[in-house]
């Protein structure tokens, strides 16, 4: 008999804890010191956070290819980049977007889209800092509303409560009633709005579909893909990654995936999966699902 799947228990690393640590050192030794302290409190993780690095440790062994010496450097890295991209993150929600450069891939039909007042279904990944990208959306950013776990959202917000800071994203929390997020995410739409999914996590119990990534069988789910094929809304894909001293890579994939007409939910996830496989080779540092994706 197969193992059950090892799925995502809901709770992911930078929440409270991580969100009030760096919002003091920014503010009391400032970023480019925090950058560097990140590099002492990211070895603490390896040892103290055995679930996470267990499954870090075997993503490189196995997936990535790495040898034991250079799988054990990537360990650290993974912990740092992913320290750095909460720093951001909140440095950029404490009003200091300007000290970070930008770069684009295919931008221009999607600003297109939000002149135009279209609705969009965004989809992307655990993957860089996405949320980063509220600051050079400028005016489209209010019409921009991320689907985010409650517990994660109440975390996140209580930690910037306690500084003084708000957050600035429009968040449509999921809680244990889902059908009221289907109300909010269809209000959205209806408005011509942009809502935004991960699509590389999903809770026990939740409808998935199943491919191949990175050479194994993992599990992604279905609802993003279905949602946007329900309502027959435009998608299109979005990762932000971090290229090198506060630079920003953002990327948006155009699709039409159109079965007789109509947007398909599997066709879509069909090209999402070599697409974000295609970001996680380039960049396999910055994609941050600290559990056993594939079971192994």
């Amino acid at each position: 008999m197969s193992r059950k799947p090892d799925t995502w228990n809901g709770k992911s690393r930078g929440g409270y804890t991580g969100y009030a640590i760096f919002i003091f050192l920014i503010r009391k030794v400032g970023l480019r010191a925090a950058y560097i302290l990140l590099g002492f409190v990211s070895f603490y993780f390896i040892p103290f956070a055995p679930r996470a690095t267990k499954a870090v440790w075997q993503f490189y062994r196995r997936r990535i290819g790495c040898g034991r010496m250079e799988s054990l450097f990537r360990l650290w890295r993974h912990y740092y980049v992913f320290g750095q991209t909460i720093i951001d993150r909140v440095a950029v929600e404490n009003g200091m977007g300007s000290k970070f450069k930008y770069e684009f891939e295919n931008y221009d039909q999607t600003k297109q889209m939000f002149r135009e007042g279209r609705c969009l279904v965004m989809i992307g990944a655990h993957f860089g800092a996405p949320a980063v990208g509220a600051d050079y959306m400028g005016e489209y950013a209010r019409r921009m509303h991320m689907v985010m776990l409650d517990a994660e959202h109440r975390r996140i917000k209580e930690a910037l409560n306690r500084f003084g800071q708000t957050l600035h994203l429009n968040i449509i929390p999921v809680g244990e009633d889902p059908l009221a997020s289907i109300f909010d995410i269809k209000a959205a739409l209806d408005r011509g709005d942009c809502v935004s999914f991960m699509g590389d996590r999903f809770l026990s119990g939740s409808r998935t579909f199943e491919a191949d990534f990175l050479g194994a069988r993992a599990r992604f789910p279905q609802g993003p893909f279905l949602i946007a094929e329900k309502m027959q809304v435009p998608v299109i894909f979005y990762f932000a990654t971090r290229e090198g001293h506060r630079t920003y890579r953002f990327r948006f994939v155009n699709i039409d995936p159109v079965s007789g007409g109509r947007w398909d939910g599997q066709r879509c996830f069909k090209q999402f999966v070599p697409e974000l496989e295609r970001e996680v080779k380039r960049s396999p540092s910055q994609w941050f699902n600290f559990y056993n994706f594939w079971n192994l």
